[in-house]
């Protein structure tokens, strides 16, 4: 299979190489190449997915003669994650990425324009920057027994290393293909671009490309979300936007193109922003492919938890020489084409002065947008700019929060006018009663903030500027003919936006934390008005399936929180999932730090007798068998208890494999809470080493978090309606 994969890695990059040339032809010399084009393309595109697929076989079918397949995967995997170890690694998901890109350019290559060839050309070229990758970091490559230290003999190996427990996850599933697509469709606006430029025709490029950005931004947005909301679930620290360097490399390219959606409003309808639309069309995808370099080179190391290691020279020149590459190409048909992108005079002359306000509205937004996406680049971009310079460092969350807060006010504020355009452009009475009663509401919020004790000016202006959006979109979406709600998308993103703002606001704001505070065993606590009891850790530590145990009472709300705590036994890393507790108006989260056992060790020799916790325990014999499915040894120690002057025998058992998914490893003494584990034999002196352990104490965290189901909330509907706005506009392009 090794070899069968690379064939078709070498016959896919043959196929794409040839595909670039044809439609370069039927793009400058003569359109007659267009069909021999289109034929190979598609051929191309069959045999990324028949690649794609035999990676995914072999992943499934445990074969850990790949070498990515043994880094990323193990038996023990469910389906749908070990299905998701396709994307775990660097090589995985730059295959994923052109699998996108090959199914994606099937629907680009069904598009309706004049400059197909062109806009097919310089899309392939885009493939050839993943197939290139792939020659250089092959997913086929085989897996070398001397680099994991393994006989020659003994190969290949029987398991992988398994996948990072972090990564054990449902979001796992979705989120990173999700990320990709979006990543895929940015390809396509900076095609339209380069096609619209080289041709030096774009009288309906804008058109064309307006749904494909649409799309672009809902699929990137929905990932990001995803993304803040899996970092909520899984990593205990309670937040969900950290603004690391990796998390920025997803949003920047999303902002540039969130401008570049406002600015093709304007040049669909007023025929502006050209230049502008052209320029941000061809950064978002550059901007991709640095954040692409960024996370993947190396560089962010030391800087990002989510940072791959550096992948080797050959693939840091490749990412280098193809992002300069992209950029100096579209530099080159930008300025070459700056004389024919003026706008016509005509054009000019048909703004009435409503329309000259609300397209000053919409660059105002676009160009806050452009700020907000380059200042957070300058912020992910300090860990390399600082390495250059010789004194490697990061800014801290307080510089990108310094600069959100002006901005985040002022993209309110520009939300909420906008929508009242309608009003002004037909009755000015209806436009002042709207304002008045949106202004009204957004005041009301504010001194409501303020009795709530929120005292910071800069928030206070942010909590009105929001609510301030929120209202005024609301009253223009129920202005609208109901029939029509695919024309409300834009309001219906304003209020998402207003929405996710309070969200950010109220769930710091008044957030509510016990602090590290430790519980100890059987003993109530009362804190933040709830009363909690440590009931206990989990039998098996090896398993996934491990939780502490907390007994909650909140008045005739009652529960058991179950945080994860367990060691993967493949990293023998010590994982720790919180455990959040979802109601309408909050969220109660619980944070475990560390876990302490109250325990005590005790070395035994046949015959012989010790105490632990007031409990006599004497060794009496081994008892020697094997597991009945596996085969595997394993050695029953039989021990004498007594408590409360009562004799009980128990029989904890070892096994010479730790990791064993059946293997709790203890025995329970009967009437107490205290358990017995073998921890070593040493059979030549026929003695044992035991581990009796109580139920400890657990270090944990809470936090109440209220109204953060408002930050979810809104991302759904700026979500929904950037699709909705797609939908209308693919169908105005006739796509």
């Amino acid at each position: 299979m090794i070899i069968l994969g690379n064939a078709l890695l070498v016959l896919t990059g043959l196929a794409c190489f040839a595909t670039v040339l044809l439609f370069g032809l039927a793009a400058f010399k003569h359109k007659s190449y267009e069909v021999p084009a289109n034929n190979l393309f598609a051929i191309f595109a069959l045999l990324v997915v028949i690649m794609a697929a035999l990676f995914l076989s072999q992943i499934i079918n445990h074969n850990y003669e790949l070498e990515y397949v043994y880094s990323y995967s193990s038996n023990s995997l469910g389906f749908f994650l070990l299905m998701s170890t396709f994307w775990a690694g660097q090589v995985g998901t730059f295959l994923l990425w052109l699998l996108f890109a090959a199914i994606a350019g099937m629907f680009l290559l069904k598009v309706n324009w004049e400059h197909k060839n062109r806009l097919m050309f310089f899309y392939m070229l885009t493939a050839v920057f993943l197939v290139v990758l792939l020659f250089v970091k092959s997913p086929f490559k085989p897996l070398n027994p001397e680099a994991i230290g393994m006989p020659a003999e003994m190969f290949p190996p029987q398991d992988g290393r398994g996948l990072n427990p972090l990564l054990q996850n449902f979001w796992m599933v979705i989120h990173p293909p999700i990320v990709f697509v979006g990543y895929t469709l940015l390809a396509i606006p900076f095609a339209y671009a380069l096609a619209a430029l080289s041709a030096r025709d774009y009288s309906t490029w804008s058109k064309k490309v307006f749904p494909w950005s649409l799309l672009s931004g809902s699929v990137l947005g929905l990932g990001i979300f995803l993304g803040g909301y899996w970092a909520y679930e899984t990593l205990g620290w309670g937040g969900y936007w950290a603004w690391d360097p990796v998390e920025n490399s997803s949003l920047i390219p999303w902002l540039t193109n969130l401008a570049l959606i406002h600015g093709l409003l304007l040049e669909r309808s007023r025929g502006s922003l050209r230049k502008t639309n052209l320029l941000l069309a061809v950064l978002g995808y550059i901007l991709v492919l640095y954040g692409t370099f960024l996370t993947r080179s190396g560089v962010l190391q030391e800087f990002s938890v989510h940072s791959f290691v550096a992948p080797g020279k050959m693939l840091y020149w490749v990412m280098v020489v193809f992002m300069a590459g992209f950029t100096i190409l579209s530099a080159i048909y930008f300025i070459r084409s700056l004389p024919s992108l003026k706008r016509p005079k005509e054009e000019k002359e048909k703004i009435s002065e409503p329309q000259q306000w609300f397209e000053t509205l919409v660059i105002l937004g676009a160009l806050f947008t452009i700020l907000l996406a380059v200042l957070t680049w300058v912020g992910t971009s300090s860990p390399l700019i600082t390495t250059i310079l010789g004194n490697p460092s990061n800014v801290t969350q307080s510089f990108y929060n310094a600069i959100a807060m002006p901005i985040g006010i002022i993209m309110a504020v520009l939300a909420a006018i906008s929508s009242l355009y309608i009003y002004y452009t037909h009755k000015l009475r209806y436009f002042v009663i709207r304002l008045v009663i949106s202004l009204a509401i957004a005041v009301i919020g504010t001194l409501i903030a303020y009795f709530l004790a929120i005292r910071s000016v800069s928030i206070l202006v942010l909590i009105f500027a929001s609510f301030f959006a929120i209202v005024s979109n609301i009253f223009a979406i129920f202005s609208m003919p109901r029939k029509n709600i695919i024309n409300m998308a834009g309001n219906i993103t304003h209020v998402g936006f207003g929405l996710i703002l309070i969200g950010f606001i109220a769930s710091s704001v008044f957030s509510q934390s016990t602090g590290v505070i430790k519980l100890e065993a059987d003993q109530n606590k009362e804190l933040l008005g709830m009363h909690l009891k440590f009931l206990g850790i989990g039998d098996n530590f090896m398993s996934s399936d491990n939780r502490v145990r907390v007994a909650v009472s909140n008045g005739d709300d009652e529960y058991i929180a179950r945080p994860a705590f367990y060691q993967d036994p493949y990293t023998r890393q010590t994982v720790i999932n919180p455990y959040i507790r979802k109601t309408l108006f909050h969220d109660i989260y619980f944070a475990p730090q560390r876990y302490l056992p109250d325990y005590t060790t005790l070395t035994l020799g046949k015959g012989e007798t010790n105490s632990a916790f007031g409990y006599d325990i004497t060794f009496e014999e081994f008892q020697i068998g094997s597991h009945e499915h596996t085969g595997a040894m394993k050695v029953a120690t039989v021990l004498n208890v007594s408590v409360d002057g009562k004799e009980h025998q128990v029989m904890p058992t070892f096994h010479p494999d730790p990791s064993a998914a059946d293997n709790p490893g203890y025995a329970s003494i009967p009437d107490t809470d205290y358990k017995i584990y073998v921890d070593r034999i040493f059979a030549d002196e026929g003695k044992i080493m035991i581990d009796v352990v109580g139920v400890g104490d657990l270090v944990l965290e809470v936090t109440r978090k209220p109204f953060i189901n408002l930050v979810w909330f809104g991302a759904v509907i700026i979500v929904v309606g950037t699709f909705l706005a797609y939908l209308k506009r693919r169908k105005l392009a006739q796509l």
